[in-house]
C-alpha cells in the first residue's frame, strides 16, 4: 500500500530544540487523543528531544486534551502548578487552548512566556504576536494522496509507494 506521511518525531524534536535554543529548559506539551498514533508520535519526539538536550522528563510538565477547551484548562494547571517558561502544541486547536490560558493568566507572549505549535499555518496568523510554528501542509499531504491513488487505478503504480513531506519552523513572534 502506498502512503503519504510527515516525521512527526522529528518535527516535535525540531521545536523542542528551538525552544531550548532561545533559553526554555521548562517546557509544558499539550498532546491530543494518547490512542492516535500522530499523538504517540509526537508524545515520542517531545521525550527524544528533551533527553537529547539533557533535560529531564517530568510527567506533570506534558498533558493530553481532547480539544481546546480542554487544552485550555491544561495550560491553566500547568501554568499555576508548575514553572513553566514555554508551551508546546502538537496541533492548532490546542494551541488556541493554550493561548487562551496565557491570556487569562494575563502574561505578555513572548516575554514572560512562549508558545510553540505544529500547524498548517492557517491559526498562526491570527494571534498577536503570531505563533511560531513547524509548518506542514495538509493540502500537499491529501494532493500527493490523491496522485498516488490515480497512479494505483491507472496501473502506473505497481509496488508500494511511501511519500514523507517536509515541514519547516516558520519563526514568528511567539517564542
Amino acid at each position: 500500500s502506498c502512503s503519504v506521511t510527515i516525521d512527526d518525531v522529528a518535527i516535535t524534536r525540531q521545536a523542542i530544540r528551538h525552544l531550548a535554543e532561545k533559553g526554555h529548559w521548562r517546557i509544558g506539551g499539550l498532546f491530543g487523543d494518547p490512542k492516535l498514533n500522530i499523538t504517540r508520535e509526537r508524545f515520542r519526539g517531545f521525550k527524544q528531544a528533551l533527553q537529547e538536550l539533557g533535560i529531564p522528563f517530568e510527567e506533570h510538565l506534558t498533558a493530553f486534551a481532547q480539544d481546546s477547551e480542554q487544552g485550555s484548562q491544561m495550560a491553566m494547571k500547568m501554568m499555576e502548578q508548575h514553572q513553566i517558561s514555554a508551551f508546546f502544541t502538537m496541533s492548532d486547536e490546542l494551541m488556541v487552548g493554550a493561548v487562551q490560558a496565557i491570556e487569562q493568566k494575563r502574561l505578555r507572549i513572548p516575554e514572560e512566556i512562549a508558545i510553540i505549535a505544529i500547524s498548517d499555518g492557517f491559526a498562526p496568523e491570527f494571534y498577536n504576536p503570531k505563533i511560531t510554528h513547524i509548518r506542514h501542509s495538509g493540502f500537499e499531504v491529501g494532493a500527493n494522496a490523491a496522485r498516488l491513488l490515480l497512479g494505483v487505478i491507472r496501473e502506473e503504480i505497481k509496488n508500494p509507494i511511501h511519500v514523507q513531506l517536509d515541514c519547516r519552523l516558520v519563526e514568528l513572534g511567539s517564542v
